[in-house]
């Protein structure tokens, strides 16, 4: 304990002092994060010099360019009515996951789209850092979630997305949706999330329930849901998400769009999931499972049962789509809404010093473990 007090004290004389201190913090999360994830795997080093390729004008095919590719020719036909045939359901999906094609159209530059989710990704670790101190009000445990948070693929993504899969402007958005407290802002945060990709709403659910509970409002009194105490704030995720399904299902019919069956997302692809169910259930939160578990330990414990109920629900539902998805590790980090849930009930349970530790310890494993782009 005496080192890792030393170290503590260290952050706060140093990177966690001063006015600007947020700024430092974001700072030497984002070089740590990108040093980590791209160090730990120099395969990563020629995807992005395939990027460099790419814009140059010079790809390699054994490289590239499946979702760029897809995302170019979308701009020409964005309900893609002109393909008689489906490689994969990817095609069929990226009908309803217009946001990157429109960027392509506005921008016409792979370096511009691939900066602006570079200066999203940046502004969602700034996010990230800024919800955990409102929730602790403790510089260096905010400090070490964020660190932490860096080191997995939701908080990477920004920088190691090379493919144009789009999940970093998602995850974005989401945290926005997160950060946020003008119902407005919610609203539009969570819609434009969707329409990156679908997985967003589904775990909206978290966003619902954290803003339902607001601990940044109630930070001494236990989180205890209760269903006629809905805020303006939950409200406006569950208005962006009903928002978007109206539309989707206006396209749907307007259109005769239809998700075709076939590829590696589909229900029929459980059994295969099962075999691999450790590296998938791993990978897409990584560390941040030992927080989760936690939150849902002191839940049973302190006998808060409806909570419980339904945060286990959510982490089921988020679990059971790994098993469905080709892309699991991608599809699981959508929902690492749930960690802000789970920061919120830890600090009211534990001590600061032993917060602090746990964060740490988070954020030592997460830097460890490159993440995974599955």
């Amino acid at each position: 304990m005496y080192f890792i007090n030393r170290l503590n004290q260290y952050w706060e004389k140093t990177i966690l002092s001063g006015p600007y201190w947020l700024l430092k913090a974001v700072a030497v999360i984002v070089l740590v994060s990108i040093f980590f994830s791209l160090g730990q795997d120099l395969r990563r080093v020629a995807y992005l010099k395939n990027l460099f390729d790419l814009i140059a004008g010079h790809p390699n095919p054994q490289l590239c360019c499946y979702y760029w590719s897809d995302i170019a020719y979308q701009v020409t036909d964005m309900l893609m009515q002109k393909l008689t045939g489906w490689d994969t359901v990817h095609q069929a999906n990226m009908r309803f996951r217009p946001v990157l094609p429109i960027l392509w159209a506005t921008f016409k530059s792979i370096p511009v789209v691939y900066g602006l989710q570079v200066a999203l990704g940046i502004a969602q670790i700034y996010m990230v850092c800024q919800i955990v101190y409102e929730l602790v009000e403790d510089r260096v445990q905010a400090f070490y979630f964020t660190l932490g948070f860096g080191g997995i693929y939701t908080g990477v993504a920004f920088f190691l997305d090379f493919y144009g899969f789009g999940d970093a402007l998602a995850y974005a958005f989401m945290t926005a949706a997160l950060y946020f407290h003008r119902p407005l802002l919610i609203f539009l945060a969570l819609f434009l999330a969707c329409w990156v990709d679908e997985r967003a709403l589904v775990n909206a659910a978290f966003i619902v329930l954290y803003h339902w509970l607001a601990p940044y409002k109630n930070k001494e009194k236990p989180l205890v849901f209760h269903f006629r105490q809905i805020t303006p704030q939950a409200i406006a995720v569950l208005v962006g998400g009903a928002a978007y399904l109206a539309i989707r299902i206006y396209l749907t019919s307007r259109y005769q769009l239809k998700t075709p069956f076939g590829g590696p997302s589909l229900f029929f692809h459980v059994k295969e999931g099962i075999k691999t169910f450790g590296i998938r259930f791993w990978s897409g939160f990584e560390s941040f499972w030992l927080l989760v578990f936690a939150m849902l330990g002191l839940l049973y414990y302190r006998r808060n049962y409806l909570l419980l109920s339904l945060v286990g629900a959510f982490v089921m539902l988020t679990t059971f789509t790994i098993l469905m998805q080709g892309d699991f590790t991608r599809t699981q980090a959508y929902g690492f809404p749930i960690f802000f849930i789970a920061i919120a009930v830890l600090k009211q349970e534990l001590e600061p010093s032993e917060l602090r530790v746990s964060l740490l310890t988070v954020a030592l494993i997460a830097s460890v473990f490159s993440p995974l782009i599955y």
